[in-house]
């Protein structure tokens, strides 16, 4: 079994634990950030969706974050900005907006030589919801039906100076798609979002120069939309509104190896540790061999993992940080990880945007399984009876020590740093549903192990 513990950082219950996170202190008027983009031409990032400087979020702004200090970019009218992406030297935004420095300009801009741009004849009514670059070509989704003349349903792609639909696709009449992410899976380019083409499942299809098709079968009954898509360890990995009850392998998070689909290490689940709620990923984003996911759920398998989890192929990983609402988009700048969040991280008011001031990302990770975790070659530790919610542990080291209590299936049930002294120290467990639990005690130098049965009713 693997342990990647950073004590000296671990989120606990104690008045003098410190948050992984920190607001980014971003200063304009906002109610949520759709993507986060790590311009690293120009050493940048930026941020898009309903940021602005006065009240009035029909004129938005991109939030940009340089050298340790915010500013920004105006002059958008008519709607709002969902996404941008550089794009060789330019720059590329998206969005619903109407005007650009006082000219007409309709979902899609470009800056380069010094100015903006129109670029390309995008219609009045729709929607560019993300763009990518992906092998070097540049990829616009949403729901717009046309761009430069050419029907598209939602899906085009910069050729030379113009923009082309890719292939034909057939919708109900009336029932426009709303194309929510892209890209690039064995060959063919891959979109999800909320979609029902003629034909091709829901929500999930494939492009391989020609025609379109679907994925592994398409996706099984329940979905609400495929929200975001990676390529993590040569499997693609789907994430948005999975139901495990209406047929799909997993809750939130599924992967496609080419041949077969799964679940992610027993599914994204809900704040009660259930497929019963809605739990989803709604960010992917691979790092250091990691993946790394953000949402709204509250467990990753049996771990609890509030809204951020990271993946190794084989187990979750989590912080042991409480993120308000849902973790919509993640980048990293300078080495360092922001997220688009809501307006609390651990408790603390932030204004959409996080980063991360911890250590390693990986500082609880998920058991194997209690009977490998009680097998292993650790030291005993005793423990008293239950008193007013809590239990007296014996034989440990005098110091700090992190203390983890897991149910008869694995799940973390409740982590926290306590004070050792003359070998004794208590631990909080509330007043446990019947059953057998495992403490598991760690320093730096020292495990211990201990096991005890709550009988309460």
């Amino acid at each position: 079994m693997r342990y990647r513990l950073a004590l000296a950082i671990l989120i606990t219950s104690t008045a003098s634990a410190q948050s992984n996170w920190e607001g980014a202190d971003m200063p304009y008027l906002s109610f949520g950030v759709r993507q986060l983009y790590a311009d690293t031409i120009v050493d940048q990032l930026l941020a898009t969706g309903p940021i602005a400087i006065v009240n009035d979020f029909n004129t938005p702004v991109i939030a940009n974050f340089k050298s340790g200090e915010w500013s920004y970019v105006q002059g958008f009218g008519g709607g709002g900005l969902y996404t941008s992406v550089r794009f060789g030297d330019t720059l590329v935004v998206g969005g619903y907006f109407h005007t650009l420095a006082d000219e007409p300009i309709n979902l899609l801009a470009a800056w380069y030589d010094s100015t903006w741009h129109n670029f390309g004849q995008f219609p009045s009514e729709g929607v560019v919801r993300k763009l990518r670059v992906v092998n070097g070509d540049l990829y616009a989704v949403g729901s717009f039906h046309t761009v430069d003349g050419s029907v598209c349903h939602g899906v085009a792609k910069r050729v030379g100076g113009h923009w082309e639909g890719l292939g034909s696709i057939d919708y109900p009449i009336g029932d426009e798609p709303i194309v929510l992410e892209v890209c690039e899976y064995q060959g063919n380019i891959v979109v999800g979002g909320e979609m029902n083409p003629i034909g091709l499942g829901n929500d999930l299809m494939q492009f391989d120069g020609t025609n379109w098709l679907d994925v592994g079968g398409g996706l099984l009954g329940g979905v609400g939309a495929v929200t975001c898509l990676a390529v993590y360890q040569n499997e693609l990995y789907v994430g948005g509104g999975l139901y495990v009850g209406a047929g799909s392998p997993g809750h939130g998070l599924v992967r496609w190896n080419g041949s077969s689909w799964s679940d992610v290490g027993g599914s994204m689940r809900d704040i009660y540790g259930t497929t019963t709620y809605n739990a989803s990923a709604s960010s992917l984003l691979v790092h250091d061999g990691k993946l790394l996911v953000g949402g709204a759920f509250g467990y990753a398998g049996t771990l609890h993992a509030n809204q951020f989890a990271i993946w190794d192929g084989s187990t979750w990983c989590a912080t042991g940080d409480s993120i308000g609402g849902t973790v919509e988009s993640m980048a990293f700048y300078h080495d360092t990880l922001f997220i688009a969040c809501t307006d609390s991280l651990d408790g603390q008011a932030v204004n959409y945007i996080g980063r991360w001031i911890g250590g390693v990302f990986e500082q609880v990770c998920e058991q194997v399984g209690i009977e490998e975790l009680l097998e292993e070659s650790v030291l005993p530790i005793g423990i008293g009876p239950l008193v007013s919610e809590r239990r007296s542990l014996f034989g440990l080291p005098d110091g700090s020590v992190q203390l983890r209590v897991f149910d008869a299936t694995g799940r973390l049930i409740n982590s926290e740093v306590v004070v050792s002294s003359a070998g004794r120290a208590l631990m909080h467990t509330g007043t446990p549903v019947p059953g057998m639990y495992v403490v598991e005690v760690i320093s730096k130098t020292y495990r211990g192990v201990a096991r005890f049965v709550s009988t309460q009713d």
